[in-house]
């Protein structure tokens, strides 16, 4: 008797011309394999009791199966190398003295001109303080005594990675503009890499009053889609229009070498807009630049806005797919890899190594975020929400061990609704803030449905991919 991984996926199609397409995928070590009609219907077969006899594929296949981890000869042999594998990353990473981030964050306030239909802050956006340098020396007290446990802990020097946020973090008033120059000018001293995230729309000011900086990773800029519909989503508050003002930024931005990265908050209303983007970026030459990067991100609503509709990723990922075959500038100019199902498939398809995600992001790593008011978060959409503050750093750095634990302890070895799942070590749990906003609710993302989505897609536009099969 021999013992299927719980993490096993079958997947079957045709391609255009009619030949059958079948794969075994496991999706805790990021392998797939084609296999014929009879190996298919072994683990078809085998899906309802978890097992398979010994006699029923050769002792050639069976051993190739088990080389490869879609097989045990022990019932429990996988999970005792799930837990072991888990542990060695537990401690490579230093998670057991939860010192491993080295990911800060900058609040300089919670205001911003824009007003954006899915914005996680629409309703903290007047809060009205200001980030002061006082705050900033305190801030940077604290990261520099957190940075040498972690140098203590690993035995290597790490410098702190840097993002500087709102809000709107390149407002034009005169105590954003005093704070963030100050900010900019203790991380130029201490050679610390930062990068901002603006809406794009006083960009231009900013890279026509400083020289380039070295230590900037990037500066990330929104834009919605073509300015007929961007216009719509992302207007000032006044309702006037953005979307010439930020391209203006970005133009002046890549003019000076500052490294751009594009985002798009894609779902269903703007998808259709995103060739007409994509030749609009062509056209601009921004593509031309080494240092522009463009993507697609869904949106995703974790605060349960009521005027925002749900995003069905998997149905936004379909229409998207569909718009790229007969649109390719789509690709050519825009990452897609936030759509992690899709991701997952990618590199397989690419033969790059995934390995599994125990946590979802930087949020339950112990990331520090610093907001104008004197508290420390750990992820940037609970910012401003008491609730789930970990600490203090104004006017005495405090921490709420117990507020941290709630978010350091959260993986996929933890949850039980997780731990059954076979998609558990892409998806890594979910979003926290989202679990422990509405815990009464299972936040399961369509994942596995992204999974047969991107494998359909490959199969139908990359046939020659798929030739052979396991025999």
């Amino acid at each position: 008797m021999y013992y299927l991984s719980k993490y096993n996926h079958l997947f079957e199609t045709r391609t255009a011309t009619g030949k059958p397409v079948r794969l075994l995928s496991n999706l805790f070590l990021g392998a797939s394999t084609q296999v014929n009609e009879n190996i298919y219907t072994v683990f078809q077969a085998g899906e309802k009791t978890r097992t398979i006899d010994e006699n029923v594929l050769s002792a050639d296949i069976l051993h190739y199966f088990i080389d490869r981890g879609y097989l045990w000869t022990e019932a429990t042999s996988e999970e005792v190398m799930i837990e072991t594998a888990f542990k060695q990353s537990f401690n490579r990473d230093g998670m057991s003295e939860n010192l491993q981030s080295s990911h800060y964050g900058f609040i300089t306030s919670m205001n911003c001109n824009l007003d954006c239909p899915y914005c996680f802050q629409k309703n903290k956006s007047d809060s009205g303080s200001t980030l002061t340098s006082k705050q900033v020396d305190l801030a940077f007290n604290v990261i520099a005594n957190h940075q040498e446990k972690v140098q203590d802990f690993i035995k290597n020097k790490r410098f702190p990675k840097i993002t500087i946020t709102g809000g709107e973090p390149l407002l034009r008033n005169k105590a954003n503009l005093q704070v963030l120059e100050y900010l900019l000018e203790r991380l130029g001293a201490l050679q610390w890499k930062y990068n901002i995230i603006t809406n794009g729309t006083e960009l231009t000011q900013f890279v026509e009053t400083r020289s380039l900086d070295e230590n900037c990773r990037h500066i990330q800029v929104t834009l919605d889609g073509s300015a007929e519909i961007h216009d719509r989503r992302r207007c000032f508050r006044n309702g006037t229009p953005s979307f010439k003002k930020i391209c203006s930024g970005i133009d002046a931005a890549l003019s000076a070498n500052w490294p751009i990265v594009l985002r798009v908050n894609l779902d269903i209303n703007n998808v259709n807009y995103m060739s007409e983007l994509a030749k609009f970026i062509q056209t601009q030459g921004w593509c031309n630049h080494p240092n522009f990067h463009a993507y697609l991100s869904p949106v995703t609503n974790h605060n349960n806005l009521d005027d925002y509709p749900e995003n069905n990723e998997a149905s936004l990922l379909v229409e998207l797919l569909c718009l790229i075959r007969g649109n390719p500038e789509i690709r050519d100019v825009f990452d897609i890899r936030h759509f992690l199902g899709f991701s997952y498939v990618e590199d397989m398809v690419n033969k790059k190594p995934r390995f599994p995600n125990y946590y979802r992001c930087e949020d339950v790593r112990k990331m520090y975020i610093f907001d104008s008011k004197g508290d420390i978060y750990s992820c940037l959409e609970a910012v401003g929400n008491p609730l789930f503050r970990i600490g203090t750093y104004d006017p005495n750095f405090e921490l709420n061990h117990s507020s941290i634990a709630q978010w350091t302890e959260r993986n996929v070895m933890t949850l039980d609704n997780c731990r059954n799942c076979k998609i558990c070590f892409i998806c890594a749990g979910g979003c926290a803030f989202e679990g422990f906003n509405y815990p009464e609710k299972i936040h399961c993302m369509p994942f596995l449905e992204e999974i047969d989505i991107a494998w359909e897609h490959y199969v139908k536009t990359k046939p020659e991919l798929f030739t052979g099969s396991a025999s």
